[in-house]
């Protein structure tokens, strides 16, 4: 599932989710669009060892798609 379908439910704009290609981001968004477009991983491992920290949801997706409830 991509990030834009979830967050577009809890936007309560379902459906309104699409792809366009990198030129039509870049002319939208500008040079964010080439960020937006790496294939990016992100872990909370440093802020679990540094911080002690404990993630109280796993699903960021889910919890994307129900903010607007």
């Amino acid at each position: 599932m991509k990030v834009a379908e979830p967050v577009s439910i809890g936007a309560s704009r379902p459906g309104t989710a699409r792809s366009v290609t990198l030129e039509q981001a870049r002319r939208e968004f500008g040079p964010f669009a080439d960020a937006f477009a790496l294939s990016q991983r992100l872990t909370a491992a440093r802020a679990r060892n540094e911080l002690n920290w404990t993630p109280q949801h796993h699903d960021a997706l889910s919890e994307f798609a129900s903010a607007a409830t």
